[in-house]
């Protein structure tokens, strides 16, 4: 089978699994359940969370665009990835651009594990913030995280400015064919980390202004149903889905994510059950909605 072949399969197993996922929404939920959401839901707010999304789906594509640079298909990359992640276990699909063989190198690895620990550190940064804000206990194990959170940003930072640790551990290993192995792995990561140093400003601004987009559409969301709640709690919410959805049993596909969020906002927003499974179905909707048409566009114009 031809790489084109393997591309196009790629694309019609997405295609099927989102089908899968919208029969399953509008089984668990019920048709008429769902219609009656939208049909109770103000327009204004639902339609600018779809802006919203939009806008923040496309902002995080521009970034892999800037940072793997021209010509490495980045938006096409980055919708794979995102797709794929939402319903594989611990998010592994994540890494599904390295099923494509042009596009398994160092550099693509590189960017997607950073790509993931800036997400990660913002997410968990917003997120602590949001729960302390809200009196929401983070307790140690979300300390753990925001600890872990920082050690990954260190090691990215070390990667990128001291080259000279590496030259002096593969210079003491040298003679451990293994090890020596490992250290020249790393030098090559440090390489491509070090090329991505002139675009840390527009990568890490393009990751804040997405990280925000993903508050407001909470928000927004709650709005629709008549519900106005602080950034604080959207960033708590949004903390929760995010580690939730991490977790290899419980990928965005099984629910337990939307799960997690409804519990805080039932809790701290007051809102019913039944309204928050009528607007969190909605939310699924739209997003997987979005996502699968920016997927459909961006594998047609990017040839992915």
């Amino acid at each position: 089978m031809n790489l084109d072949n393997r591309k196009q399969y790629l694309t019609y197993f997405f295609v099927l699994v989102g089908l899968a996922f919208f029969v399953f929404l509008l089984y668990y939920f019920g048709v008429r359940a769902l219609w009656e959401a939208i049909r109770s839901a103000s327009p204004l707010p639902l339609g600018l969370c779809v802006a919203v999304l939009l806008a923040g789906l496309w902002v995080r594509a521009w970034k892999w665009h800037y940072a793997l640079g021209s010509g490495q298909q980045g938006v096409g990359l980055f919708f794979m990835a995102k797709m794929a992640g939402s319903w594989t276990p611990g998010r592994a699909g994540e890494f599904a651009p390295l099923l494509l063989k042009e596009h398994r190198t160092v550099a693509v690895t590189m960017w997607i594990v950073t790509d993931r620990v800036l997400e990660v550190w913002m997410t968990l940064a917003v997120g602590i913030w949001g729960a302390w804000y809200m009196g929401i206990t983070p307790g140690q194990t979300g300390l753990a995280l925001l600890a872990g959170g920082g050690v990954a940003t260190l090691v990215l930072l070390l990667l990128v400015w001291r080259r000279d640790w590496i030259q002096g551990l593969e210079t003491r290993w040298a003679a451990t064919p293994l090890v020596g192995r490992c250290l020249s792995i790393l030098s090559a990561l440090h390489e491509e980390v070090r090329a991505l140093r002139n675009k840390t400003f527009p990568i890490v601004v393009s990751t804040i202004f997405a990280k925000w987009t993903d508050l407001f559409v909470v928000i927004l969301l709650c709005k629709a149903f008549g519900f106005n709640i602080q950034l604080a709690l959207a960033g708590a919410v949004r903390c929760a889905h995010a580690l939730v959805s991490a977790i290899p049993v419980t990928p965005d596909v099984s629910g337990a994510p939307y799960v997690a969020q409804a519990v805080l906002l039932h809790e701290y927003a007051a809102m019913p059950y039944e309204v928050l499974a009528a607007a969190l179905a909605l939310e699924a909707v739209m997003v997987y909605g979005v996502l699968y048409f920016s997927y459909m566009i961006s594998s047609r114009k990017y040839s992915l």
